[in-house]
């Protein structure tokens, strides 16, 4: 019979964890920071619907987190419910490694990324293209791959089979109250879970707040299941007029105490703070919670991230597959398992169901709170919001977004002076300036080949005539290029950040010891 044998180490950063499964033995191994909830049967870092002491995370239809318990004669390792948060694997004959840090797996198994693969970012963040369509797996230097999961419960035998099973989903949502109620019932029970005082830590509830519909609606959710406290981000980015985004005064009518905070107030910091979102390969969206991060320790954050899709009335995507607009949310990991917090991205309740949710914002029912003369039209979160006593001329007037993403999938990014702090990007240009961006002559002409083609693609995709002269054939146009995505765009020192910021937060892993390498370290150069 399995069982887990806790070896803490302080140093750690605070909700990290990496378990080893030998072969033939029954002891799993689990290497951990101060903030996870062991025992021999089960360990979690996170919150769920369902009472802490039945430690039900591997069943629960919302999980935010991660963990592992005994089932049976195996060992079931749980992702959380939503896409923000994976868990990442390594296999060798006789071992396996699984871990919820990228950094953390690597150091552990002692391989390291590929410098001449520059397309690590691309891979990662291609979860937003949904549960189909991501990249499943990494390659490392030494040629073996490191498994990405979501949304799965992971099962592992005593062969180190793995064998992914599906979350606990609901039935189709009837109409706004079922739903709606769902969400309230969903956001209380974690709420209660989190601050649950059987825990080593209480997570006490706090909640994101904008101008906007998505994290207002969270935050009228989490009002009514006793949060009392919101941040909010004092300004949108450039591209939407760098207006106020602030949602302090929605939160004055919602009784929330609400502190407002700089999204560039990391650009001040000398302490490199962007290399937390960057190791994550996920573009860096999220590092404007840097400036909040006193805020955050021993806290259960409720986010509005995937709103923009799961509560949009026009949405050409609708799917179980989690198809999302970007990557957003997910460059926290680092972040949250450093200082300690939980992430509750409250659309992504009950978001498989997405047919049944799209039908609501559609629905009869809703019409009085649609806004049928723009396509920034969302009429579940408009609902609930006003029926909080929240004036409809205070939220949802335009789309806004405070988040500076450092590394997109988009074809160009911001110029690296303008997203990084001044001492991040001396220490990272110190580093690139060894690193050229191209191996070779061969592997120039690869790139732009590539990208060349996947443009010739696009644009076939877009073409009218050739859709029509498809149609009549009795086909259809495929709905993505058949050139991957990753070649889009051209080749930039944007795309060796994640190198160097991951290598540079493995040396916050690196004291630990314990659990034996099935790989030769090697580093960077």
């Amino acid at each position: 019979m399995f069982q887990f044998q806790s070896s803490m180490n302080p140093n750690l950063p605070r909700l990290a964890w990496c378990a080893e499964v030998i072969r033939g033995s029954n002891d799993i191994r689990v290497l951990h920071g101060l903030g996870i909830e062991i025992t021999n049967t089960y360990f979690v870092e996170g919150a769920w619907s369902g009472r802490f002491r039945d430690s039900s995370f591997g069943e629960a239809f919302t999980f935010t987190g991660s963990g592992a318990l005994l089932a049976e004669s195996d060992v079931l390792f749980c992702t959380a419910t939503d896409t923000l948060q994976a868990l990442y694997s390594v296999r060798w004959s006789d071992r396996l490694l699984m871990s919820n840090s990228l950094a953390f797996l690597m150091v552990q198994s002692g391989e390291t990324a590929k410098l001449g693969y520059r397309y690590y970012d691309a891979d990662l963040m291609s979860i937003m293209f949904g549960l189909r369509d991501y990249t499943p797996s990494l390659v490392t230097l030494s040629g073996r791959r490191v498994h990405v999961w979501y949304h799965s419960n992971v099962q592992i035998s005593r062969q180190l089979d793995l064998s992914p099973l599906p979350k606990t989903m609901r039935s189709e949502f009837r109409d706004y109250s079922d739903y709606v109620g769902f969400l309230l019932e969903e956001v209380t029970e974690v709420i209660t879970n989190a601050r649950d005082p059987a825990r080593t830590t209480a997570y006490l509830p706090i909640t994101t707040i904008s101008s906007g519909y998505d994290s207002p609606a969270c935050a009228v959710l989490g009002r009514l299941a006793g949060c009392r406290e919101a941040i909010t981000f004092v300004t949108a980015r450039e591209e939407y007029g760098a207006e106020s985004d602030s949602g302090l005064q929605i939160g004055k009518f919602l009784g929330l105490e609400v502190e407002e905070f700089d999204p560039m107030g990391y650009l001040e910091r000398k302490d490199c703070p962007e290399i937390d979102f960057l190791a994550t390969g996920y573009g860096g969206d999220d590092l404007i919670y840097s400036s909040a991060e006193r805020r955050l320790g021993a806290r259960l954050l409720l986010t509005g991230y995937h709103g923009d899709k799961v509560w949009a009335r026009h949405n050409d995507s609708v799917s179980p597959n989690i198809v999302r607009g970007d990557p957003s949310g997910g460059s926290l990991a680092e972040f949250r398992l450093r200082v300690g917090f939980l992430n509750l991205p409250v659309p992504f309740i009950g978001c498989v169901n997405q047919s049944s949710i799209h039908g609501i914002s559609n629905s009869e029912e809703m019409k009085p709170w649609r806004v049928p003369a723009t396509n920034y039209d969302r009429p579940i979160p408009r609902r609930i919001i006003e029926a909080a006593g929240v004036p409809r001329h205070l939220f949802g007037q335009r789309k806004k977004a405070a988040a500076r993403p450092v590394h997109t999938l988009g074809a160009t990014d911001t110029p690296l002076d303008q997203v990084l702090s001044p001492t991040t990007l001396h220490n990272f240009s110190q580093w690139a300036d060894r690193v050229p961006l191209f191996a070779n002559v061969t592997d120039r002409l690869v790139c732009h080949l590539m990208r060349r083609l996947y443009w010739i693609n696009q644009r076939a995709l877009e073409s009218y005539r050739l859709g029509r002269f498809l149609r009549a054939l009795g086909s259809s146009m495929p709905k993505a290029p058949l050139i991957e995505r990753k070649y889009s765009k051209p080749r930039t020192r944007h795309s060796l950040l994640f190198h160097w910021a991951n290598e540079t937060v493995k040396h916050r892993y690196v004291p630990t010891s314990g659990i034996s390498s099935g790989g030769n370290a090697s580093n960077l150069n």
